[in-house]
């Protein structure tokens, strides 16, 4: 035998057997081994026998046997660790499946925007889940879960059902808020001309409606332009409702100084007759007391009771008058 080419043999075979070695040891993470490591460094050892052509058939042979026996065990590992995976995933995936499905009939039978934020709300603990791990579940469930060797990774396949679901009940949320939006519309425009009409003959009636309808807006789900066209008739019928309510007070305060005016020149009127008839009075009495007969100072002094009647009534009458102007200028703000 050639001594350079069985130094060269063993040479060889010792780099193989080291090789084959790390291979058997090596690749490994924290939890599970780097296939892709691995299966890169068996082709780079394959290489290396193709190129090792002064070893011996029968080293060569035995050391073949040793490479495939590794690569062997790794691939069924592989392949079990890639059916656990698909399990795993299966558990996983049936999981936020259910979860999805929820979500998808909880915005199906939406009827106000807060059940539209909780479909939201449970749509992105979807995303969480999604993630790989556990994010998002009970920590019960990662507890167990980790402790059956599921790590929470999905598989591409389960990953991409999950976000198809995920999409439909995305659109479901979008075309309920859209039904709910244009039912919402139709209320409210309904609301808005009420308001308008009231503006005219009720402007009080008209506000009250009309701060109800705001508290409403803030209810019901409305795209934009919807609620700009709802908020722009509200205004007009708000301003419309103060232009009534200003128009009527002038209207009303026209009319109360008609009628102090009026009370005031009764008032005067009123004083005029007291003065006339107190003179009167002032006459009756002389004629009285320069009576030459009883029967007619008798006379005299009915007609003095009759007129001071007038006088009390009349006074009364002015009394009144004085609490109706002072009422109606307290009213006036004079």
């Amino acid at each position: 035998m050639d001594p350079a080419r069985a130094e060269e043999s063993r040479r060889q075979v010792d780099r193989l057997e080291s090789e084959i070695e790390s291979l058997r040891s090596g690749h490994k993470g924290i939890y599970e081994r780097r296939y892709a490591e691995f299966f890169a460094h068996a082709k780079t050892i394959s290489e290396l026998f193709k190129s090792s052509r002064t070893i011996f058939a029968g080293e060569r042979e035995r050391l073949w046997a040793d490479f495939q026996t590794v690569c062997d065990e790794v691939r069924q590992e592989s392949d079990r660790g890639r059916e656990a995976h698909i399990n795993n995933s299966r558990v996983k995936r049936s999981v936020i499946e259910s979860d999805i499905r929820e979500v998808y009939y909880w915005a199906k039978g939406a009827n106000h925007v807060a059940d539209l934020q909780e479909a939201e709300r449970r749509l992105q603990l979807v995303n969480e889940r999604l993630k790989d791990g556990w994010s998002g579940f009970t920590g019960t469930t990662e507890f167990f879960e980790s402790i059956a060797g599921n790590d929470g990774r999905l598989t591409k396949e389960d990953r991409n059902l999950l976000w198809d679901k995920w999409r439909e009940a995305k659109d479901e949320i979008r075309n309920r808020r859209a039904l709910l939006c244009e039912l919402h519309f139709d209320h409210m425009r309904g609301i808005a001309g009420e308001c308008l009409s009231l503006a005219h003959s009720d402007p009080r009636a008209a506000k009250e409606r009309i701060k109800r309808a705001n508290q409403e807006m803030k209810q019901h789900a409305l795209d934009r332009d919807q609620y700009a066209h709802i908020r722009e008739n509200l205004d007009e019928a708000w301003n419309l409702a103060s232009q009534t309510a200003s128009s009527r007070h002038r209207e009303w305060r026209e009319r109360m100084e008609d009628h102090v005016e009026r009370w005031l020149e009764l008032h005067r009127k009123n004083e005029s007759v007291i003065a006339s008839l107190e003179e009167q009075v002032e006459r009756c009495e002389e004629m009285e007391s320069s009576a030459r007969s009883s029967e007619f100072a008798e006379r005299v002094r009915g007609w003095i009771e009759e007129k001071l009647d007038k006088v009390r009534d009349i006074r009364r009458t002015n009394q009144e008058l004085e609490e109706r102007i002072e009422s109606a200028k307290g009213k006036l703000g004079k």
